[in-house]
């Protein structure tokens, strides 16, 4: 994770203004939502057996 806010922290002192302020967050977010399910997706044979 802390390369990705080095890659968003160059991507913005590089240009500022080239991207929308919002990016980041939805970087951030879509990449907290992806381990969230995954990791509920590992856990739900767990939870609920068959």
């Amino acid at each position: 994770m802390q390369f990705m806010f080095l890659i968003l922290f160059e991507m913005q002192t590089r240009n500022p203004g080239g991207t929308p302020e919002w990016l980041g967050n939805a970087v951030v977010g879509s990449c907290v939502a992806a381990v969230v399910c995954l990791g509920f997706v590992y856990l739900l044979p767990y939870i609920h057996p068959s």
